[in-house]
């Protein structure tokens, strides 16, 4: 069970490495997680202000749902993207939030990946609409 367990974070970190390795520039990332069997990484980063939302993933297909929703009000806002195959057997998505999101206002927000009916995974971030 252990050697499982030990292999299963192995890919984790690696495909951690791998979405962190894929933003280009000088993007610093903010807040991330891997799931535990290594099936998926989701990130925030953070480019020029610019805020990403990813996922990388060797075992999920298609399509995926992601939710903005703001602290401050709980507004929510939903959208689905398709992934992009990329070397190595992984797929991707890496989403610019004010673009894909309508600009919305300066303030706190969680983001929410959905797949095949269930949350993935969430995370909160700090965002400055650029102008």
């Amino acid at each position: 069970m252990r050697r499982w367990v030990a292999g299963a974070i192995a890919i984790a970190a690696s495909a951690v490495a791998f979405a962190i390795a894929a933003v280009p520039g000088e993007a610093k990332l903010v807040r991330s997680f891997c799931h535990p069997t290594g099936d998926y990484c989701v990130g925030v980063f953070k480019r020029a202000g610019a805020v990403k939302l990813d996922i990388t993933t060797p075992s999920l297909t298609d399509s995926y749902g992601l939710c903005a929703r703001r602290l401050v009000n709980g507004t929510r806002e939903c959208h689905h993207f398709r992934f992009r195959r990329k070397p190595g057997g992984l797929r991707e998505s890496r989403v610019d939030f004010q673009t894909r999101f309508g600009g919305p206002p300066s303030g706190r927000y969680c983001a929410s990946w959905r797949y095949g009916g269930r949350k993935l995974h969430t995370l909160c971030f700090g965002y400055k609409r650029q102008i």
